[in-house]
């Protein structure tokens, strides 16, 4: 019986990987993604006449066993009654056949005969179809036992399927005792007693026998694994032709689509771990191919439908990851910047379930070769290998925010920030509303009513957005041009006023004291020209009540109080 073959590939961005069980709940996609997960769902329809076999008990019926071998090998719903009719009166022709011999082992041993005459013509490695065993004759490890379970389970003798690592074979209950039955050669009942069997069995299989002793190396399963082992090696089977993806990308689509349908059927009938570790190793090779296409929006929406059908767990988990960043990379490049941040917002495993996802990720390197074997190689293990979805977030975010910052949509960038910084680190989030904060207080330095822009840096300033520096940088420009522009208006001691607040609100701006200083001998200058005028004119009383006026609102200033001495003496005032 053949194992998966293995499929190397070489991605653009990264490798995709499998490991084990863990579920979360994840967020809308981007749209193109979305529209490729809606035509990605009826990829993981499972056969529901499968799923109906496999959500019975154990033992299963012959007639169950049957249908399900003939399903899965292939058989259309209008040939399916053919083929069961006929493998029904081929198994009651072995029965008949072997009812004669005296001994419940003797039955058996006769039914192993009948096949081998009635049905197998000959062996070869790759014929596990159970049509095709019916059509040609033709048959491996796996359909001759399958075959031969089939007809014990007709006749009333319990049997168990036995699974090695590459081989499979039968387990039969009878006389008190149990006893091994190679089925891919007429001497293989109880083969350890015969010497026909020694000589014939690996010559003709390629196989080594196992015995019953060495149970490291052999596994008896129930009904449901055993036909499982169908989808494994039509998987194997499918993969053995693969092209490459890179040389024939269509190729090894649809062959990868040919190895996730076997893998689906195997999970359907066996609905168990093992089951789902082959269908994620198929789902995994399945976006290996769409991401050397860098079809990111499709491998994106192909996980996102096998989630959504089949549940999460570490491997599509691990696969959402990779999906999720290569998209939002290759969306942020297209400056599709919210649909980038969308992505990796559905990339995004909570911090609980990514420690469960790094805890698994050693078990999942170890997972069985038959199914995990033909998904692509991948170097350490897979938790380290993980893209970090907040990077490509954080790509996006900056993206945005500079573009938003050209536009001047300040809003633009705190609305981002609001709805997507969860993505990212909080020293991001304060990065990005920092140059915001930054740029708008900038835009309006000469654009909005100074007192207004001067709440926008206290508010900043407060919220850890701009440095005390930055914020007195700004507050010194604010202050010193709307001193100026009382100054301008001859307003000098409303401006020295304004530069006097200023210099306590910006303490590391020594200048702003200096202007004020400035203005106030202006102002002094101003009223002295004016006395000045008013004494040579000879009009020393207005002289007068000018200077007093002045050193009422400049009181000390030594020029005024000399003007007003001077007139004083003028009006004979001492």
């Amino acid at each position: 019986m053949p194992g998966p073959a293995p499929v190397t590939t070489t991605t653009t961005i990264i490798t995709a990987t499998t490991t084990t069980t863990v579920g979360t709940p994840v967020p809308a996609l981007p749209d193109k993604a979305a529209a490729a997960e809606r035509k990605y769902a009826t990829f993981f329809a499972a056969d529901s006449r499968l799923v109906a076999l496999g959500a019975k008990r154990e033992p299963l019926s012959s007639g169950d066993m049957v249908r399900a071998s003939l399903i899965m090998s292939g058989a259309s719903s209008s040939a399916l009654p053919g083929y069961e009719s006929r493998l029904a009166s081929l198994l009651r022709t072995v029965a008949d056949g072997s009812s004669g011999a005296k001994t419940e082992g003797a039955r058996a041993e006769a039914a192993l005969t009948k096949l081998h005459t009635l049905v197998f013509r000959s062996y070869s490695e790759y014929a596990s179809s159970i049509t095709g065993v019916l059509d040609t004759g033709v048959y491996n490890c796996l359909s001759s036992a399958l075959f031969y379970h089939f007809a014990l389970r007709t006749m009333g003798i319990e049997s168990k399927g036995v699974e090695t690592v590459d081989h499979a074979f039968c387990l039969v209950r009878a006389d008190g005792r149990e006893i091994d039955v190679e089925t891919t050669t007429v001497y293989g009942f109880d083969p350890g007693t015969k010497k026909e069997f020694t000589d014939v069995f690996s010559k003709k299989s390629g196989y080594t026998y196992v015995p019953p002793g060495d149970y490291a190396r052999r596994k008896t399963i129930g009904d449901k694994a055993f036909l499982g082992l169908l989808a494994s090696n039509f998987v194997a089977e499918a993969e053995k032709k693969a092209p490459s993806e890179t040389s024939d990308p269509e190729g090894a689509l649809r062959t990868a689509t040919e190895a996730l349908k076997h893998a689906l059927d195997g999970y359907a009938i066996r609905n168990d771990a093992e089951g789902r570790a082959l269908l994620d190793g198929r789902i995994g090779n399945f976006v290996v191919v769409l991401f050397a296409a860098k079809r990111w929006d499709d491998a994106a929406g192909f996980v996102a439908a096998a989630e959504k059908a089949l549940g999460a767990d570490a491997a599509t988990s691990s696969l959402r990851v990779k999906a999720g960043y290569n998209l939002s990379i290759s969306l942020n490049e297209r400056s599709d910047e919210e649909g980038a941040l969308r992505a990796a917002a559905w990339a995004r495993i909570p911090q609980a379930a990514s420690a469960s996802l790094a805890a698994n990720a050693s078990q999942a390197a170890n997972a069985s070769l038959a199914a995990n074997a033909s998904l692509a190689a991948s170097s350490g293990p897979p938790s380290a290998q993980l893209p970090d979805p907040a990077t490509a977030a954080r790509n996006a975010l900056r993206s945005l925010a500079s573009e938003a910052l050209v536009d001047r949509d300040f809003a633009r960038v705190r609305r981002a920030v609001s709805e997507w910084g969860y993505l990212v680190q909080a020293a991001d989030r304060t990065e990005f509303l920092s140059r915001a904060a930054d740029a708008e207080i900038f835009a309006s330095l000469d654009s909005k009513p100074y007192r207004e822009t001067l709440a926008m840096v206290d508010a900043a300033l407060a919220a850890g957005l701009i440095t005390s520096p930055r914020a007195d940088e700004f507050r010194a420009h604010l202050y010193s041009g709307e001193a100026d522009r009382l100054a301008v208006s001859g307003d000098w001691l409303g401006a020295a006023t304004i530069a006097d607040e200023g210099a306590r609100k910006a303490p590391s701006r020594t200048e702003l004291g200096s202007v004020a200083a400035t203005y106030r001998h202006n102002f002094a200058v101003s009223r002295h020209n004016l006395f000045v005028d008013l004494y040579n004119a000879h009009r020393y009383a207005e002289a007068k009540a000018s200077v007093e006026e002045a050193l009422r609102l400049l009181p000390g200033d030594s020029m005024l109080a000399a003007d007003l001495a001077a007139a004083k003496k003028a009006l004979g005032l001492h």
